[in-house]
């Protein structure tokens, strides 16, 4: 509902200026989920009645059923220019929508909104000090997990279903750390040497800079800050 809070907004704004009261911040939330439901094509199992009963606000309740029996009418968007009918059917605000305009043009500037909305993959860096990505690949799919190796890093693994690698006994031993593809691919640019002075300004939990230590073989020494 976040990633698609802009739209999800757009489309109720027919709805909610035609109550004329105050919306409540509890209907507020729930019109956005209901909306997003709408948006996704999840609509089916969710009844005017059912929603109707959870509204606070009266004259929602008559307005719901509108609503709900033609959700695809109010995802229409009437926009004045490319810029802001991009920003309101990917959810990204105007500002950025058209520093990728300028960028990259207006129909890469659509699939790059598109593809930023997608849920990302679970990939994986495989630890180079206790193992390679094939006996990493071979303990995951003991363990019932499917992975495939990442197009750019040499060291990583995509997993093919999402699921809790927290609790696998491959995470525990140290075979992997979960690291998205781009960030395993900057520590590999810098090509650290193991007796290397590093200083990696930008830590956060620390992906890369255990990266960077896996690449110096623990030695040398890093400043994480």
């Amino acid at each position: 509902t976040l990633r698609h809070l802009r739209k999800c907004e757009y489309s109720l704004a027919p709805l909610i200026n035609n109550i004329d009261i105050e919306l409540l911040e509890e209907d507020r939330i729930l019109l956005l989920v209901v909306a997003y439901l709408s948006l996704a094509g999840k609509i089916k199992d969710l009844t005017s009645d059912l929603v109707a009963s959870k509204l606070k606000t009266v004259r929602l309740r008559e307005k719901i059923t509108e609503f709900l029996s033609n959700p695809t009418a109010s995802m229409l968007v009437k926009a004045d220019s490319v810029i802001e009918r991009i920003g309101i059917e990917q959810s990204f605000p105007d500002w950025m929508v058209l520093k990728f305009v300028e960028y990259y043009g207006e129909s890469e500037a659509e699939k790059i909104c598109k593809s930023l909305n997608e849920q990302a993959p679970v990939t994986l860096r495989v630890n180079t000090l206790k193992s390679t990505v094939e006996q990493c690949q071979e303990k995951l799919q003991e363990q019932g997990i499917e992975s495939i190796r990442t197009p750019h890093s040499p060291i990583g693994l995509n997993l093919l279903r999402r699921t809790n690698v927290f609790s696998l006994s491959a995470f525990k031993e140290g075979y992997f750390e979960v690291q998205d593809e781009g960030s395993q691919l900057l520590p590999l640019l810098i090509d650290p040497k193991p007796n290397a002075k590093l200083l990696d300004a930008c830590a956060g939990a620390g992906g890369k800079t255990l990266a960077f230590a896996a690449l110096m073989k623990n030695r040398g020494e890093i400043y994480a800050t």
